[in-house]
């Protein structure tokens, strides 16, 4: 299912930001019924069985709500917007456990949708019951799809593991669009200008000969 929200817009060329609206749409997940599996799920993947935490919809693209989708231990989801993007990036999770509720996501760029650079990883704290903690995120590369995959289990493992029972919980998450710069009012003007003074040299030069 498709989203359209308003996400940044970096320019090229320069700092201008602007406000566009951007589609995000659900490529895979699996902890989703609805969804097909991403193929990159750990054997021991693990989801909720609660129906309200299986919808790879309730993410947004912008502000957290509240609403979420839990990746599932050891499972992850896979976006794409219909717009380019790059870092910064913002993630929004929802933890409504105990302190062990332990959480963490690699979080993965694709040009393409088969090819992925990992760009980070996120977590919910350490546990606890945080709701609408955010993990900011620095990338520089050009992307037009984000994936998460849950690492909670082998993350904390050395810290105690965890007691999530359903992996990372996905509410949200921000990108900085990436746009071309449009072309001033004046520039073609200015192109045709040059083009009508390139002739006009060529008619003075074809005189003279």
């Amino acid at each position: 299912m498709k989203k359209t929200l308003g996400i940044a817009t970096a320019m090229f060329f320069g700092a201008t930001a602007a406000s566009q609206a951007a589609t995000l749409t659900v490529v895979s997940a699996d902890c989703d019924p609805t969804e097909a599996a991403t193929g990159h799920a750990g054997s021991g993947l693990s989801c909720s069985s609660d129906p309200a935490r299986t919808d790879a919809d309730a993410v947004n693209l912008g502000a957290g709500d509240g609403d979420f989708y839990s990746l599932g231990l050891e499972g992850g989801v896979l976006f794409q917007l219909d717009t380019d993007f790059t870092g910064p990036s913002m993630v929004v999770e929802v933890t409504n456990g105990g302190t062990n509720h332990r959480e963490a996501a690699e979080v993965y760029g694709s040009v393409d949708g088969v090819n992925f650079d990992l760009l980070g990883t996120v977590t919910n704290q350490n546990g606890g019951a945080t709701v609408g903690g955010a993990t900011s995120l620095n990338f520089s590369g050009v992307y037009a799809f984000l994936g998460f995959l849950d690492i909670s289990q082998s993350y904390f493992a050395g810290l105690g593991g965890t007691g999530s029972t359903d992996g990372f919980d996905l509410d949200a998450f921000t990108v900085t669009e990436v746009s071309e710069v449009p072309l001033p009012a004046a520039f073609p003007l200015f192109i045709a200008g040059a083009l009508g003074l390139g002739g006009a040299a060529r008619r003075r030069r074809a005189r003279k000969a």
